[in-house]
C-alpha cells in the first residue's frame, strides 16, 4: 500500500475534526480502470474508521482506520472502464459523495512552456473548443507552486478542479498562450480517445511550468542518481558539433532543483497513472551531456516514486527553432534506453512566425496526434507509427556516395515533404532543400543529391543516374539528417 503522510496540506495541517479529502479527489474526475486499483486517501479524526464504495457496487465496501496523525488511505476494488458513477466516502461523523466519476486511463502531462501552451492559442482553437463536448475526456490543471519540502496537496490553476471536456472548460481564445488546459495534453487525449475506439474515458492532469529545467521536476534522489536511471552502462549518448551560446528562454524567477517536484508532482503520487506525456528540454539545451543523464534518471525515479515500474513515458523531441537543437534532441533520445518509453518528433512542425515566439509553435494538434500514436504503440500494443525515420547505419557506395539505412518500423513509405511553415518569412526550415549534410574537410555542407533506393534506405551523393553528375562523398567524415 502507498505510504501517505501528512505534509503540507494547507488547511489540513492538523488531524481533522471532520472528513477531509485532497483537492484533486473531486467530482468529475477519472479514476483508474482495471487492472489498476484506485487509491482514496485523506484525513479524519485519529482512530476513526473510514469506509468507501462505488455506487454500482454498494456491497463492496472498503475500510481504513485513520492513524494517530489522522491520515488514512484505501484501495477500491478494480473497475472496468465506465462513467456516470459516484463514490461514497464516510467516517463516523460525515458522509462525502463524489459524483459524475469515470473509470478509465489517467495521464499526467508535464514539462515547460510548450506543455503549458494552452488550447486557446493553438491553430484552430475556436473550432476545437466549440466542438470539445465529450463526457469521456476530463481535464485538470495544477497551479504553479514551489516548495522546499515534499507537499501532499495541490490547488487548481483553472476555475474548476475537474471538468468534462466542454467549451466552458477552456480559457477563452485570446493572445495569451499560457492559460488552461494544455494544448499538447488535450490534443493528445483527443487523439488517443479515437485510437482507443472511443471506449475508454481519459483523465488528463496538466502539471507544467514554462522556462524550467528538468532539475526542478526531479526529486533529490533523481538528481543524485549517477547511473542515469540505469542507462549509464548502456553506452553514453554521443555528441558532436560546435559549441553554441544559448539564449535564455522564458526568463522568469526560476524554481530551484526539486522545487516543482516537491510542490506540483509529489502531491500526485497516490494517483495511479497509465502514463506521462512530457514536453521539455529547451531550458536544458546548453548542457545536453548532463540532460542525457538527468532526463532518464528523472523517469526512472518517477516510476519508483509512483510505484508504477511500467509507467509509460512519452516525450516530444523538440521542434525546430532559431538555435541548433540537434544535441539536446540527441540527449532526449537517451530516455529510449529505458523500457516503456516513446516519443513524437516535432522538427518538421515548427512555427517561425508564432506570436508567442518561434520557440512556441502553435501546431499542437499534430504534436498531440503523434503522441497518441506513440501511446498506442508503447502502452496499448497497437502497430502504429508515431515517430520519424530513425538512423540505423551508413555505408559507402562504389560511386562515392553514402548508403543510409533507417530502422525498419520507423521509415515506412519514405518520401520527401516540406516542413510546416517553410515558406514563412524568417523561416530556416526546409521546403525543397535536402535534409542531409555531410562533413567535408571539417565543414558541414548540404548535399542536394539524394534518392530513395529501398523501402527504408536512401543514397546520399554519388552519381546522379539522371544527369551523370557526381557528388563525391568518399572522404566525408560525417553525415547528419534534419540537424537544425
Amino acid at each position: 500500500m502507498f505510504a501517505w503522510h501528512l505534509v503540507g496540506l494547507g488547511t489540513l495541517l492538523a488531524p481533522a475534526a471532520s472528513l477531509e479529502l485532497p483537492a484533486f479527489l473531486a467530482s468529475n474526475m477519472v479514476l483508474p480502470r482495471a487492472p489498476l486499483k484506485a487509491r482514496i486517501w485523506g484525513i479524519a479524526s485519529p482512530g476513526d474508521s473510514v469506509a468507501a464504495h462505488i455506487s454500482n457496487k454498494p456491497s463492496q465496501v472498503v475500510t481504513a482506520k485513520a492513524g494517530e496523525d489522522g491520515c488514512w488511505e484505501l484501495e477500491l476494488a478494480s473497475q472496468e472502464a465506465g462513467r456516470d458513477l459516484s463514490l461514497v466516502i464516510a467516517d463516523s461523523k460525515e458522509r462525502r459523495v463524489l459524483t459524475n466519476l469515470a473509470f478509465g486511463d489517467l495521464w499526467l502531462c508535464s514539462g515547460q512552456s510548450n506543455m503549458a501552451f494552452s488550447v486557446n492559442s493553438a491553430f484552430g482553437a475556436s473550432d476545437y473548443i466549440a466542438k470539445s463536448a465529450n463526457a469521456d475526456i476530463r481535464l485538470a490543471t495544477v497551479s504553479l507552486k514551489v516548495a522546499d519540502e515534499p507537499q501532499s496537496n495541490i490547488s487548481t490553476r483553472a476555475n474548476y478542479v475537474w471538468s468534462e471536456s466542454k467549451p466552458a472548460a477552456f480559457f477563452p481564445v485570446r493572445k495569451s498562450g499560457f492559460d488552461w488546459p494544455s494544448a499538447a495534453c488535450y490534443f493528445f487525449g483527443l487523439n488517443l480517445y479515437e485510437q482507443l475506439g472511443r471506449k475508454v474515458p481519459l483523465g488528463l492532469i496538466g502539471s507544467d511550468w514554462g522556462g524550467q529545467k528538468v532539475e526542478a521536476f526531479s526529486s533529490p534522489e533523481a538528481l543524485a542518481d549517477k547511473t542515469c536511471g540505469g542507462t549509464a552502462g548502456q553506452g553514453p549518448a554521443v555528441f558532436r558539433g560546435d559549441a553554441v551560446d544559448y539564449q535564455s528562454i522564458d526568463p522568469v524567477p526560476n524554481p530551484g532543483p526539486s522545487q516543482i517536484w516537491n510542490a506540483m508532482i509529489h502531491p500526485l503520487l497516490p494517483f495511479r497513472f497509465t502514463g506521462v506525456v512530457w514536453y521539455q528540454g529547451e531550458s536544458n539545451a546548453g548542457d545536453p551531456v548532463s540532460y542525457a543523464c538527468r532526463f532518464p534518471a528523472m523517469i526512472a525515479d518517477w516510476r519508483k516514486k509512483f510505484d508504477l515500474p511500467k509507467l509509460s513515458f512519452l516525450f516530444v523531441q523538440l521542434a525546430a527553432f532559431q538555435q541548433n537543437y540537434a544535441e539536446i534532441r540527441q540527449a532526449q533520445m537517451n530516455a529510449l534506453k529505458l523500457p516503456f518509453t516513446g516519443y513524437a518528433t516535432a522538427i518538421d512542425i515548427g512555427d517561425p512566425t508564432s506570436p508567442f515566439g518561434a520557440i512556441h509553435p502553435r501546431r499542437k494538434f499534430e504534436v498531440g496526434r503523434r503522441l497518441a500514436l506513440a501511446a498506442a504503440h508503447v502502452q496499448y500494443g497497437q502497430a502504429s507509427l508515431g515517430v520519424g525515420p530513425e538512423f540505423q547505419f551508413v555505408s559507402r557506395t562504389d560511386d562515392g556516395g553514402l548508403h543510409v539505412a533507417f530502422v525498419e518500423g520507423t521509415a515506412r513509405s519514405l518520401h520527401s515533404y516540406p516542413t510546416a511553415g517553410c515558406n514563412q518569412t524568417g523561416s530556416r526550415l526546409c521546403c525543397d532543400e535536402s535534409p542531409f549534410e555531410a562533413e567535408l574537410d571539417g565543414k558541414w555542407t548540404r548535399i542536394d543529391l539524394w534518392v530513395l533506393d529501398g523501402p527504408t534506405t536512401v543514397q546520399v551523393g554519388g552519381e546522379d543516374a539522371r544527369t551523370g553528375e557526381k557528388t563525391d562523398l568518399s572522404k566525408a567524415s560525417g553525415l547528419r539528417f534534419l540537424w537544425e
